[in-house]
């Protein structure tokens, strides 16, 4: 017998807790949704922390993409230059190639390839 592989679909709602809920118990969707596991209501992304994930996320699956957790975490910084311009993430070297990583609530996480000297070094609030 051959397992068929499990597709999912990753969506991202911008949804009152309501009409989130609707979808589910009105709507027949069949949704999981990520909860805070301290507060144990739904998890509200900031506008400013999508907007770069899905940036870097959006790229081609060659130059970045949804990915593990990042196995090295370096100094935070922000791509100055490019498409990404703006995006604030951590610096992670990978097989000699530099990426920018961006993390959805410490639970998702996208990478970009980014040339070293379009990041720079955000200072410590």
């Amino acid at each position: 017998m051959v397992e068929e592989p499990l597709l999912t679909s990753l969506v991202f709602l911008k949804a009152t807790r309501c009409e989130a809920l609707d979808l589910i118990h009105y709507g027949g969707v069949k949704a999981d949704y990520l909860f805070d596991c301290a507060t144990r209501k739904l998890m509200v992304v900031p506008d400013k922390e999508m907007d770069d994930f899905r940036r870097v996320f959006d790229l081609s699956t060659e130059e970045g993409g949804l990915m593990d957790k990042p196995l090295f975490v370096g100094e935070r910084v922000r791509v100055i230059r490019g498409v990404l311009r703006g995006v604030e993430g951590f610096v992670l070297e990978l097989q000699g190639k530099t990426y920018v990583v961006v993390a959805l609530m410490n639970c998702l996480y996208a990478r970009a390839r980014v040339p070293r000297a379009w990041l720079e070094k955000i200072e410590n609030r």
